[in-house]
Formats: structure tokens, C-alpha cells, sequence
């Protein structure tokens, strides 16, 4: 069943991370092609590479039940840095090799691998020297979490802010944690000393990980969270095996129940830098959403004809007229500002 309460649905795609510094696109592919480079330097020694990444494919090829050589897997490495610099994605190269179990695995692990070196070295990574062990807001003020925090933030309390988030599903097509470790801190910071404080925002919360993430947050010890952090081996192998390449499919079989009924009574539709692939956009509910008053969409990085194209695409699937810009994600609460306001902290329809 629909969430009655949650009219504000967010369609997140890999360009709104960037504002977090985690690598999509071109950058995603080139530095998996790096970390699994491991031929010789040209020096004559030492190598190139990421030296977890190979520890982890010694350790597999050890693993009976894997069934899977450590020189098969240090090929499908090779092969795969090498395509990095040609192939269109990472996920298209392992549908490519899709019934090689050691491509797809190798290119699971570099991904988990970029984006956990990603978050740890990302402005909403709370490191360990950091003295006061919080999260500086300076860094990510600018950012489109930031700007949809500001417009939740009108009321005057936690129970407000609580109400706010209850009003809101994120849909994301990331494997990154960056929404909830960003409003895990917000209530610690912004709010103080409240009973029960993660667990309520973690409750109030409801992000949909089309694919899958690198992990939930577990908030048992303070201030670390699990968002970047320093995997071992069997870590980045955990990690590896929740994300789910568009070749598996949606990460869980209930996923597409979830975004149907997330969109069932959204009333405010926002799609944030999506990059409108045909697989990640038949994702999307074949469906007349009768309920949805508004739906704004950014487009940076689109051409004219790519802007019709979607335009056509969205109207034809979700039956409602699409309000674009060449926005970037952190420029739609600033350009859409008086719409927005009181959109999330209103009582919640029955």
C-alpha cells in the first residue's frame, strides 16, 4: 500500500551525487580502469593498481564456492581496465561479459571499491582526527540536499522536522548512502540532544535503492556510521554483493511495487539528475499519476533534441506535463523556492 503521507517523491540520479564528489560517468569508469591496473609499473617495479581490490581477488580465488581462478580473475581485472577508456559504462561492460562470473564479480568489487574511497574522501565523511567528531555543514551548503533542508527546516521543532521527513520518498538509482547520512547529521547537528534522535530520523526516512548500496548506516557507535569506511576484505565484499548492475535487475523483488506505490499519490514529482538511460527509465511505473500537481526535472548536460525526447518520454509514460531548466540538482531549490515552501512541512493528506 501507498504511504498516504509521503506527497513529495525525489527521482535521484547519479549527477546529484556529484555534489557530494562522488565520480559518475566518465570519471566512475576511468578510475575503475585505474584500480584494476595491475600490470608492472613501467619503472621496472612495484604496480600500479589498488591493493585491496587484489587482495580481495587472491582471497576469492582460494574460496571453493566461488568456483573461480585467482589468474581468471586477475584477467577479467586487466580486460576490464583496459575497456574503461572505451566502453560506454562500467554496468555495460559487465552486461556485456554478463555470463562470466568473474567479470561481473571483478566489476562489482571495483565499484563498491571507487565509492567507498569516494565517500570516505566526500565533504560528508566525518573523519576520526576530526576533534568535535561532527559533520561541517560549511562543506555541503551549497548542495541540493542542503537547499531541500532549508525548506524543511521552516517549523520549529524535531516533531516538525520529523513531520517533513515523513512526507518525502527519495527513489534513487545510487549505490551511495549520501541522503541518509545527510540527514542523520542534520538532526544531530541542527536539533541537538533529542531522545531517540537516529533511530526516529532513520524511522522518518524512506530512500528506495533501485539497485541496491554499499550498506545500511548503523549509528551504534556515535559518530561512525559505516559511510566511508575503511574496508577489509570481507567488507568489500559484503559491499559488493548488496549493489546490483542494471543487468541483475532492481536489487530487491519488491522494488518496482515500491516505486509504483511511492508514485500513486505523489503530488510534487522532482527528478534530479537523471540521466534518462532507456533501462533506468522503464524502471519508471507505465502509469498515469492522477494525484501529481507538479513535475520538475533537471536537464544540465541535455541537448534540444535530448529535452523533447524526454519531455515526450515522460509525458506519454506518467501522463503529466514535465517543467524543465539546464538546472543543475543544487540549483532547483533556489530556482523553484516559493513553490517548494511549506510543500513538506504541511499536514499530511489522509
Amino acid at each position: 500500500m501507498a504511504d498516504p503521507k509521503r506527497s513529495n517523491v525525489f527521482i535521484v540520479g547519479a549527477g546529484a551525487s556529484t555534489n557530494f564528489g562522488l565520480p559518475v560517468g566518465e570519471n566512475l569508469k576511468l578510475e575503475i580502469g585505474r584500480l584494476l591496473d595491475f600490470q608492472p609499473s613501467r619503472a621496472g617495479f612495484g604496480e600500479f593498481g589498488d591493493n585491496l581490490l587484489k587482495r580481495t581477488l587472491s582471497h576469492v580465488g582460494t574460496v571453493r564456492e566461488y568456483g573461480l581462478s585467482y589468474p581468471d580473475l586477475l584477467r577479467a581485472a586487466q580486460e576490464t581496465s583496459s575497456a574503461m577508456t572505451i566502453a560506454p559504462t562500467i554496468d555495460n561492460w559487465i552486461h556485456k561479459n554478463r555470463n562470466y562470473d568473474e567479470f561481473v564479480l571483478v566489476g562489482k568489487l571495483a565499484i563498491a571499491r571507487v565509492l567507498s574511497m569516494a565517500e570516505r574522501s566526500s565533504p560528508l565523511f566525518v573523519k576520526d582526527d576530526n576533534i568535535y567528531r561532527m559533520l561541517d555543514y560549511n562543506n555541503v551548503g551549497g548542495s541540493w540536499l542542503a537547499g531541500l533542508a532549508t525548506q524543511m527546516l521552516t517549523g520549529s521543532d524535531f516533531d516538525d522536522f520529523i513531520q517533513s521527513l515523513s512526507n518525502i520518498t527519495f527513489i534513487t538509482f545510487n549505490y551511495d548512502r549520501c541522503i541518509e547520512q545527510f540527514f542523520l547529521w542534520l538532526a544531530r547537528i541542527y536539533f541537538g540532544e533529542v531522545d531517540n534522535a537516529d533511530k526516529r530520523t532513520l524511522d522518518a526516512l524512506e530512500v528506495i535503492h533501485v539497485y541496491g548500496s554499499l550498506g545500511d548506516l548503523d549509528t551504534t557507535f556515535g559518530p561512525r556510521t559505516g559511510y566511508g569506511c575503511d574496508l577489509d576484505i570481507h567488507g568489500l565484499l559484503q559491499a559488493s554483493e548488496k549493489i546490483h548492475t542494471f543487468t541483475q535487475g532492481v536489487s530487491e523483488e519488491n522494488i518496482r511495487v515500491r516505486i509504483h506505490d511511492a508514485l500513486s499519490n505523489c503530488e510534487v514529482l522532482t527528478i534530479l539528475g537523471f540521466g534518462f538511460d532507456r533501462i533506468n527509465f522503464d524502471l519508471l511505473p507505465n502509469q498515469r499519476l492522477e494525484a501529481c500537481q507538479r513535475l520538475i526535472v533537471t536537464t544540465r548536460g541535455h541537448s534540444r533534441d535530448d529535452l523533447q525526447t524526454i519531455k515526450e518520454g515522460l509525458h506519454e509514460r506518467l501522463g503529466v506535463e514535465p517543467s524543465y531548466n539546464a538546472l543543475n540538482a543544487s540549483d532547483v531549490f533556489k530556482e523553484y523556492r516559493q513553490f517548494f515552501l511549506g510543500k513538506f512541512n504541511s499536514s499530511p493528506t489522509a
